[in-house]
């Protein structure tokens, strides 16, 4: 290797050289030269670092990287606050790398292996992952905005409270991410295997979630809207106290999943598709409340019913087997003993029942009077 490729780099002086051009390959010394240690950068005839060796290096926040540093070794090493900007990364070695609270808008780690790598609230707008291992990475209350995951590995990755707007998900794999309370608005999720994740409160809106794989996912008050979810594969799915309004479900396969509580105004299935969904004080389409699966309404009916039929059988007066039921007597002059016509019966029926409609019928009116009257108040 020829000696203008080696550059010494003593960190007794301070390099005042600083570049924002994704060209070149620049590792800006920081402020306090002098608590550092001297390091050795090995440039290439194309003024590139790659294949370094920087393994549990700590490049702090008065450090700058920017240009291509492909294929290089960074292992360990710490990005807390760093400057990344623009830079390659393309198939380096990444894994437990710590990028937290970096700034690497418009980065490029395509091909990289970032197994449980940190980028807690880190700025990654615009970024690319494509076909990255991101393996268990942690990805909490990042930005990544119009950032690009085609084919990444992202299995049980947590994607917390992160910002994911205008993403690029397609084909990737999201099997047991935790995404609590994540935004995923006008993302492309088409074809991503998603199930056994947890989506609690996301933010889905006119997002594109087409032959996905939700099953056994919880997107419990998650608030989905006018998003396309086409085909896709919600065996014992959990809606519970979802918004999904104006949601296309047609052509999705929909078995034990779960809408309890759930508002589906707007929302489009194939016909039939809900019977073999659990529906329980749900907005329905076509903004109608169905109980269909409610086992614990249905139950306090039941008890509600069989309560009421003890009480009028205890009643002095109800008839018993061993006294039959005594007649009227005519009230329209006629012998004492002669029932009475049954125009009159009828009459003293329906003044007793109220109405003509039972007790129990009653009950079950109120009750489900109640129900509708909680759901549609939220409670």
């Amino acid at each position: 290797m020829n000696k203008k490729n080696i550059i010494l780099i003593t960190l007794s002086f301070r390099l005042f050289a600083y570049t924002d051009s994704p060209t070149n390959t620049y590792i800006m010394l920081p402020q306090y030269s002098n608590f550092h240690k001297t390091d050795t950068v090995c440039l290439n005839d194309n003024n590139a670092c790659t294949q370094c060796n920087f393994s549990d290096k700590e490049f702090y926040d008065d450090w700058i990287i920017t240009g291509d540093v492909s294929c290089s070794n960074f292992i360990n090493a710490k990005f807390i606050y760093g400057k990344l900007a623009y830079t390659t990364f393309r198939c380096a070695n990444l894994r437990f790398a710590q990028f937290n609270y970096a700034f690497a808008n418009n980065a490029i780690f395509e091909d990289a292996k970032l197994e449980k790598a940190s980028f807690l609230e880190a700025e990654l707008t615009e970024s690319i992952f494509d076909k990255a291992d991101c393996t268990q990475a942690e990805f909490d209350r990042c930005h990544a905005r119009h950032a690009s995951f085609v084919n990444t590995e992202l299995k049980g990755a947590s994607l917390k409270n992160g910002n994911f707007s205008l993403s690029n998900f397609s084909g990737a794999n999201l099997f047991m991410i935790n995404a609590l309370n994540a935004t995923f608005d006008q993302a492309n999720l088409t074809g991503c295997n998603i199930s056994y994740s947890n989506l609690d409160l996301t933010k889905v809106k006119f997002a594109n979630l087409s032959g996905a794989d939700l099953s056994h996912s919880n997107f419990g008050q998650a608030e989905i809207m006018a998003t396309d979810m086409s085909n896709t594969n919600l065996t014992h799915t959990y809606f519970k106290g979802a918004q999904l309004i104006n949601v296309d479900f047609r052509g999705a396969t929909i078995l034990g999943t779960d809408f309890e509580d759930a508002n589906l105004t707007g929302s489009k299935f194939d016909p039939g598709a809900l019977e073999k969904a659990r529906i329980c004080n749900t907005l329905m389409p076509e903004e109608e409340i169905s109980f269909k699966d409610c086992t614990k309404e249905k139950n306090l009916i039941a008890r509600l019913k069989r309560g009421k039929t003890r009480e009028l059988s205890a009643r002095p007066d109800a008839p018993t087997k061993e006294e039959p039921a005594k007649t009227s007597t005519s009230t329209t002059g006629e012998h004492p003993g002669t029932p009475a016509p049954a125009s009159t019966q009828q009459a003293s029926n329906s003044f007793t029942l109220g109405g003509g409609s039972s007790p129990t019928d009653q009950l079950q009116e109120q009750a489900i009077s109640q129900f509708q009257s909680r759901a549609l108040s939220g409670t």
